[in-house]
């Protein structure tokens, strides 16, 4: 096994030197051997894009890095491309390209073309890297392609905003209802899919809990079950932290299940500056809240459809 390391490091060694002739121009940066010289980093693990409305197909492309003495001392070998969803949207470019600040080789992705003409959905690819003689074989890397104007996936975090252009409406339990007199609230609409067996968390971000370049000072979120019914669910004010909401959606089915999110906010037009602003908006599994609720304040009350869904559960 020493001779081994021993040739890693010679090979690492000599590669640092035959890429100073071309490729990167960064200073060489010692390898990281502090998690084992035996074993090698992926990064980042997972990596994307998302398409947003009327967009064309993203043309970014994607790097990630595969690090560590054995990984550079070698070569890391991949196989076949694992698709969730649909086949052959990926590219992948594999020719050895090694970086020196980090010492890592370096790969590239990019979507194909055939991914502009996929069916609204997410897509995911799975590509498994080994690399020889390392001690944490196999990895993989993980590719994302959201593609949907308004779709949203357990794990997706999406960035919106209310503004003056939005439709509007009286922000009660009925979908369709129409903006009143004196009560008219921007929106966006989201399509929320939960996996099967799930509950999820729904949360708007917005100034209070993130911060720049978010700029929302009250958000707030409602849930029906897709029309033409638009059975309303759920709808809260503030339970994430500060002025931001919090919703949780259970799918007890053995199938995936849609519900329609909107995010709205708590004042009306002509309220002041508080209705308009950027949010973000976000979906996890919702017992792995990764925030500390904030503690009631005197004055906070359910909101009035909370309170007639409470009136109408029977007590146990």
């Amino acid at each position: 096994m020493r001779s081994y390391v021993r040739y890693a490091a010679a090979a690492a060694a000599s590669l640092l030197v035959f890429s100073a002739c071309g490729g990167d121009t960064d200073a060489p940066a010692s390898p990281d051997l502090s998690s084992g010289s035996l074993t090698y980093t992926i990064t980042p693990g997972v990596t994307g894009w998302t398409k947003l409305p009327a967009d064309p197909l993203p043309v970014t492309t994607r790097t990630v890095l595969i690090g560590g003495l054995i990984a550079v001392g070698g070569y890391p070998q991949f196989g076949a491309i694992q698709y969730t969803g649909a086949n052959n949207w990926l590219e992948m470019t594999t020719l050895p390209d090694l970086s020196r600040s980090p010492l890592a080789w370096r790969f590239t992705f990019k979507l194909k073309p055939q991914a502009a003409s996929l069916p609204i959905g997410s897509y995911q690819a799975v590509i498994p890297v080994t690399v020889g003689g390392a001690q944490n074989n196999p990895q993989q890397i993980v590719i994302t392609y959201s593609n949907c104007g308004n779709c949203l996936f357990l794990g997706d975090v999406r960035n919106g905003e209310l503004s003056i252009s939005d439709p509007v409406w009286d922000r009660s339990s009925g979908y369709n209802e129409g903006p009143g007199d004196y009560e008219s609230y921007p929106y966006d609409d989201w399509r929320v899919f939960v996996p099967p067996f799930t509950t999820v968390a729904v949360v708007l971000e917005g100034e209070d809990c993130v911060g720049a370049p978010y700029t929302h000072e009250d958000t707030y979120l409602y849930a029906w079950t897709p029309g033409p019914d638009f059975t309303f669910i759920t709808a809260d004010d503030d339970d994430y932290c500060g002025n931001d909401p919090l919703i949780s959606l259970t799918n007890p089915t053995g199938v995936q299940k849609e519900y329609l999110v909107r995010a709205t906010s708590y004042d009306a037009i002509g309220d002041g500056t508080r209705v308009f602003g950027t949010y973000r908006i976000r979906v996890f599994i919702a017992d792995d809240y990764d925030y500390d609720l904030r503690a009631p304040e005197h004055g906070d009350k359910p909101t009035a459809e909370k309170s007639a869904l409470l009136r109408a559960t029977p007590k146990r």
